[in-house]
């Protein structure tokens, strides 16, 4: 948590990307009450989109069920993409979310992931910086850098990684 505006609001984990937008690791956002000034807190530091990785059973044990409807009263894209904890991300929609984030990234928008602190919000940063021609290890050591601690991920998310590295989905 970080200090905005006298309010205490989830932290951003700025990473060093090659477009000319900023991305980020969110933490998970507080539920219930505290959901809304976090998201506000989003919206101030610039963010555009939002991608959640949480599974429908995570968002309702997170109390975070208003997520969607605050981030569209605060002008967010919001990008729900469920992926189940030690997972890969699943192939069709996974590539509409990178290309949006992509994109908004190109017309130097903020972006920002998250999930519950597990591993998969690391995975998507590193598949939107392979896709933006950055090397796989670098990528991992951007987001370690980002959030000055290791990254969380199994080899099955490392191995998606290194595969998007070699699919050709580019905006």
């Amino acid at each position: 948590m970080v200090k905005q505006n006298g309010a205490s609001v989830s932290k951003l984990h700025w990473i060093n990307g090659p477009w000319r937008g900023r991305a980020a690791i969110a933490e998970c956002p507080r539920g219930g009450d505290l959901l809304g000034s976090d998201v506000t807190g989003w919206h101030q530091a610039g963010i555009h989109a939002v991608a959640s990785l949480l599974t429908a059973e995570e968002v309702a044990e997170l109390d975070l069920t208003g997520e969607t409807q605050m981030c569209r009263e605060r002008l967010i894209r919001f990008f729900p993409l469920a992926i189940p904890r030690d997972a890969v991300a699943p192939g069709g929609q996974t590539v509409f979310v990178l290309r949006s984030l992509l994109q908004d990234l190109e017309r130097s928008r903020g972006v920002a992931i998250h999930c519950a602190g597990d591993g998969r919000s690391a995975m998507i940063a590193a598949g939107l910086l392979v896709l933006a021609g950055v090397r796989t290890a670098e990528a991992f050591d951007r987001i370690q850098a980002a959030r000055g601690a290791p990254v969380l991920v199994n080899d099955a998310q490392r191995n998606w990684v290194e595969w998007m590295a070699h699919t050709p989905i580019r905006t």
